[in-house]
């Protein structure tokens, strides 16, 4: 069952009868019976017309205009800081770039009011632009009240008509550009520094390089030219330095998840060697880890004894004992695992039962390897 109450307000009472017709336009109430409870939902606008800027914004010679909106804030400041933020980012589409925000925007489904926009200001945006010049020219926004029992609850619809002078945008687009320029040559400076140093040891250094010089390219348009002074040669910008960066990157991060094998103190003979080489770099290969000459870290194998033993269920049983250690070049050979350990193979004779007793070492170094990385 449906009913009507009009919550009369002051304004109302100076109203006359036409514009109390008015009023009860604008002020919706709606009352719905739900589970015995009585619910009351009332808007109040600003003014008695939305303003034409709302679909038209103005156009003038000097400033560019935009509106920003926030839907169901749940204050009214939050709801104008959230929709000056979202005009600030429209005007920021007007100097190119993104801008400085130190506002977070979430919105958040609620079944009473819709989507509800709330603030946080532990996030913000990608730095760039400074749109300190945001002018509010005008507001309009929705006062949305609803009362259930002991239920009070305020939400605000806000639209604010923000302007920006064309003048500060060529100054901000100028500043931009220079500040765009600085951090292009400054990350083509660590580049070369870091490219320059062919030296394993320095791999470490490199690699951190590089990956600063990528975070950096990383926040440029590609079209951010380079000094013209540079190895490159005149004409180059940020997205070809941001390739050459990538490919860099590639070549030591692939090191960088390369294991050298070397052996110490065993008894395998060659072919053992390959066996191990071989089912360590299948378990290994798994985590994208490869085995190389140029590897970061250094895998030595030793005390690979063999250990003849008896006969279980009619297979020749072999024990091998082994140790290791993974030691990182890049870091003065420290050690940074190692392990120890006795494994047992069984075949149908002793030559089987020791390959097979190879393979369960080199599985279980790989997997200790890849738990340690």
């Amino acid at each position: 069952m449906n009913t009507s109450v009009l919550r009369q307000t002051p304004f109302s009472h100076r109203m006359a009868p036409m514009h109390c017709r008015i009023l009860l336009t604008l002020l919706v109430v709606s009352v719905s019976a739900c589970a015995g409870q009585r619910q009351i939902i009332v808007r109040e606008p600003s003014s008695r017309i939305p303003p034409t800027w709302l679909t038209t914004p103005p156009l003038s010679e000097e400033f560019v205009y935009a509106v920003g909106s926030a839907t169901g804030a749940e204050s009214l400041q939050a709801g104008r800081d959230i929709a000056r933020s979202n005009a600030a980012n429209q005007l920021a589409s007007f100097v190119g770039v993104d801008i400085v925000s130190g506002i977070g925007i979430t919105t958040k489904h609620d079944d009473r009011f819709g989507s509800n926009t709330t603030v946080s200001t532990q996030s913000q945006t990608r730095t760039a632009a400074r749109l300190v010049e945001v002018d509010v020219v005008d507001e309009y926004h929705v006062k949305t009240t609803r009362e259930a029992g002991r239920i009070h609850q305020e939400r605000f619809d806000v639209s604010l008509l923000c302007r920006y002078r064309k003048s500060s945008a060529a100054k901000e687009r100028e500043r931009m550009d220079q500040e765009n320029r600085q951090l292009a040559s400054d990350a083509l400076n660590l580049f070369v520094d870091a490219t320059n140093s062919s030296e394993t040891a320095q791999d470490l250094a490199l690699l951190m390089k590089l990956t600063e010089a990528r975070t950096m390219l990383d926040q440029l348009p590609d079209s951010t030219p380079l000094p013209s002074d540079t190895q490159f040669g005149a004409g180059i910008d940020a997205g070809s330095l941001k390739r050459e960066v990538a490919r860099e990157l590639s070549i030591v991060e692939t090191r960088h998840r390369t294991l050298d094998i070397h052996f110490e103190d065993t008894s395998l003979d060659p072919n053992q060697r390959q066996l191990f080489v071989r089912e360590l770099g299948k378990t290994l290969t798994t985590k994208d880890i490869g085995i190389g000459e140029n590897g970061r870290f250094l895998l030595v194998v030793g005390n690979l004894e063999f250990t003849v033993g008896g006969i279980v269920l009619s297979k020749q049983a072999v024990s091998l004992a082994y140790t290791y250690e993974i030691r990182d070049k890049w870091n003065n050979d420290r050690v940074s695992s190692s392990g120890s350990g006795i494994t047992k193979g069984f075949g149908n004779d002793a030559t089987e039962a020791a390959d097979e007793a190879v393979r369960a070492v080199a599985k279980q170094i790989a997997s200790e390897t890849i738990k340690n990385q």
